[in-house]
């Protein structure tokens, strides 16, 4: 670990994020002193029933740490023309982009010295796009890696900085839900920056191109994604309905729809399924056990209680 007292090599430092896995990330960094000279985010949004202006969990970090702040809707020429006027009196050595959820414009990739590191949960070049931890989960694909690639114009699409392994059944249980893997994942990432970063800047190491004829993509996650079918009995349809419901855990959720009856008609009622198990033993088979629900227009009750409400049971 680098001398507190030392100046690092890769001073001054911008970091370019905006979710809870860019917080994990930030304080993952802490612990090898790698810490931002500058944060970029996004602007308060509209959150919950009332669509209250909160700041997100990078910008909350920020501020908690004394760490200046700059928030763009876009990246366009005004951020392009503010974030230079800020290098000219803190020319960044290099960006660390984790989870900043926009494309970043060629043109700002070349505002520092050594370029854009970027933190990728995935063995790129596979899994490329927005939602690689969510598909990694889906694809019940327990062996994964994280990767370090300096950003170029393309998506994912950079050589690589660094590269690491990563059986997650070493580490936790599995299937693992999204906040578990997200943590292990970015601790790996900051991890693998700091043991690189000054070989990098120093000129000692060399990245290594993609094989880009191999690349997979992932899409966007929207709320219709969530949508399972709780009643089927299958153990492989059992184990596609866990999976989902670990990788949307944060968001979007995973629910389905029920037949209620409700002053003595029959109606359909959105149900949000909030907790589950996943059994496997020689004795039952593998098995989805659905726990804890929020009925639509209703409170969270166990599944059993909920059963019976609807009759089926």
């Amino acid at each position: 670990m680098p001398n507190q007292e030392q100046k690092p090599s890769h001073s001054p430092l911008f970091f370019f994020g905006s979710s809870l896995m860019s917080v994990k990330v930030l304080n993952a960094l802490r612990n090898y002193i790698i810490i931002p000279d500058l944060i970029i985010t996004v602007p308060d949004k509209p959150q919950g029933r009332k669509l209250e202006l909160n700041p997100n969990p990078t910008k909350v970090w920020a501020k908690e740490h004394n760490t200046p702040c700059l928030e763009f809707a876009k990246l366009d020429d005004e951020a392009y023309k503010k974030l230079q006027s800020y290098s000219d009196d803190k020319k960044p050595k290099i960006f660390i982009v984790a989870s900043y959820g926009k494309i970043i414009p060629e043109r700002f990739l070349e505002i520092p010295e050594f370029g854009a590191l970027n933190i990728h949960p995935s063995k790129l070049p596979e899994m490329r796009g927005a939602a690689p931890l969510q598909f990694t989960i889906l694809a019940d694909q327990n062996k994964t890696a994280v990767t370090i690639i300096k950003m170029d114009k393309e998506m994912d699409h950079g050589p690589i900085f660094a590269q690491e392994d990563v059986d997650i059944t070493e580490i936790a249980e599995w299937p693992t839900g999204y906040s578990e893997l997200e943590l292990i994942t970015a601790n790996i990432g900051a991890r693998l920056i700091a043991e690189n970063i000054d070989a990098y800047i120093a000129g000692d190491l060399k990245l290594k191109e993609q094989k880009h004829e191999l690349a997979t993509f992932t899409k966007k996650i929207t709320k219709e994604d969530g949508l399972i079918n709780p009643w089927l009995s299958k153990p492989e349809e059992q184990r596609k309905n866990i999976l989902k419901i670990r990788a949307f855990k944060e968001w979007p959720g995973t629910y389905f729809f029920a037949d209620k009856m409700i002053k003595g008609e029959n109606k359909k009622i959105r149900v949000v399924i909030k907790e589950a198990l996943w059994h496997e033993s020689k004795e039952a088979g593998h098995q989805l056990q659905i726990t804890r629900v929020v009925p639509e227009g209703g409170g969270a009750m166990m599944w059993d209680s909920f059963l019976q409400s609807i009759g089926r049971k």
